[in-house]
């Protein structure tokens, strides 16, 4: 079967019966156009407005939480939280539209949501009869004529041909966490929050069910924060990836306890779909996750904490503590790393030679049963740059060495050379550091259906909870 154009898309969305209710659509118009229209790589701005003649709420959501700041993704916020019955926050989004077509479209922006929150203010609310059926109908005609004008602007201005691999990083906007070589990496400290049994407990019904045990299976709570950060960033990322709640998301791990995402048992279509990869690392409170949107291509993270060397809780005398890792590193790199005079950057130097093997191995998914010698990394700096031989044969693969946080480093091994980036030391490169909110706003929307049933009996407000 021939895919669907976007003319072929639009006319059908344009013609359909019944047309877009006012607000409160209860699901998807037709589910099966949601891939078609993905499929379409349209610029976000564009997408969009096709989501929501759809009625994809959670598309044009996924797509709108990227976009803060843009003229025309703030636009399309205020649209969303209005056909959401969202009344507030769609006022609020509406004072700060600063998109030159606004007031030609509407006069009074705010009037138009007072008047639809009037003729129907809840979902259940029962629909107006009499006069009131005539102005919903009308404030109706009028909501999609907003979100024709806003798409035609759109189009006009960014095309509808599409090609865009990455929707995410087109317009670089805060809160994006794509980079050019089509990885997410995100990173996420833990220390100072969950840590009272409400915020945990609030923190862990994001989550589904069936993950909660093993969460709390953790002796230490510094472990089930490092575990239920890890489900929350998977569970995330693969949400965004497949446009699908976070209640669906199954994963499942293979034969090296490697986990990935189970399309089949997530509601995908396995024949149709790839399974992007990703890895997750956890070290003392910090929680890191890599991400490939392509699909088909491994990667691999690592975090280290260079403060002490391992096993100390303070800096030893002298440096014989390396003979214990000989066997860890090849002689060119043990050589390299006592190379180093000064005690600090010697240790520094070890640890990073230390996360680029375990970034090379958890992405190559051997694991540490792999005879580590054979692998020797050279040219081994912060940034980008570190190449790895395996049998003294270079192996094509990119590295990059990162400092978020002092002494905490993460390595990540990704599949192909990234010219296009330069680093320098202590930088944070693409890694992008993501707050307890960030994380609740990113699966909130997705699975609050799924949460109402989960979380009787709690109150999601404070830090638990924020409303994107």
């Amino acid at each position: 079967m021939a895919s669907l154009t976007f003319d072929d898309i639009l006319t059908t969305l344009l013609g359909r019966s019944p047309p877009p209710p006012l607000c409160h659509p209860p699901h998807p118009y037709s589910l099966s156009l949601r891939a078609s229209i993905s499929a379409l790589q349209l610029d976000p701005r564009v997408e969009i407005g096709i989501h929501l003649l759809n009625d994809d709420l959670y598309s044009a959501h996924f797509l709108c939480r990227h976009m803060q700041g843009e003229l025309t993704g703030d636009w399309w916020h205020g649209i969303l939280h209005r056909i959401e019955g969202d009344y507030e926050n769609a006022r609020c989004w509406y004072d700060d539209i600063k998109h030159p077509m606004l007031r030609e479209v509407l006069e009074d922006p705010k009037g138009f949501v007072d008047g639809i929150e009037n003729v129907k203010k809840h979902p259940n609310s029962p629909m107006p009869t009499g006069e009131a059926l005539e102005k919903y109908e009308g404030l109706r005609k009028k909501s999609l004529e907003e979100i024709k004008s806003v798409l035609r602007w759109a189009v006009e201005h960014y095309g509808k041909e599409g090609g865009v691999q990455d929707v995410r990083g087109v317009l670089e906007a805060p809160g994006a966490v794509g980079s050019g070589d089509g990885c997410v990496r995100v990173w996420i400290d833990v220390r100072p929050i969950w840590n009272d049994s409400e915020s945990f407990n609030k923190a862990l019904f994001l989550v589904p069910k069936t993950l909660h045990e093993d969460i709390q299976s953790y002796h230490f709570p510094q472990d089930q924060k490092h575990a239920l950060a890890s489900a929350l960033l998977q569970h995330y990322f693969l949400a965004a990836q497949y446009h699908i709640p976070i209640s669906q998301v199954k994963i499942s791990r293979d034969e090296g306890r490697r986990p990935s995402i189970d399309l089949n048992a997530s509601g995908l279509d396995a024949k149709e779909m790839k399974a992007v990869d990703y890895n997750i690392s956890h070290q003392e409170g910090y929680v890191a996750l890599v991400g490939d949107t392509k699909g088909g291509r491994r990667v691999g993270v690592d975090i280290v904490v260079s403060q002490f060397p391992p096993g100390f809780k303070e800096m030893p005398k002298d440096d014989s503590w390396l003979d214990d890792f000989q066997e860890v590193f090849s002689q060119d790199e043990f050589n390299n790393i006592k190379s180093v005079k000064d005690a600090k950057e010697r240790l520094k130097v070890f640890y990073w030679h230390w996360a680029l093997k375990e970034s090379y191995v958890k992405a190559t998914g051997t694991g540490l049963v792999t005879n580590l010698p054979a692998i020797s990394f050279v040219n081994v700096r912060a940034g980008i740059g570190a190449k790895v031989q395996v049998h003294g044969q270079v192996e094509p693969r990119s590295f990059e060495l990162v400092e978020i946080d002092q002494d905490v480093w993460i390595a990540t091994c990704t599949p192909r050379a990234d010219t296009s980036w330069t680093n320098t030391a202590g930088t944070k490169g693409k890694w992008r550091k993501a707050s307890w909110e960030d994380v609740v706003r990113g699966g909130a929307y997705s699975a609050r259906e799924d949460l109402k049933e989960q979380s009787k009996g709690m109150t999601l407000g404070g830090e638990g909870w924020r409303k994107f």
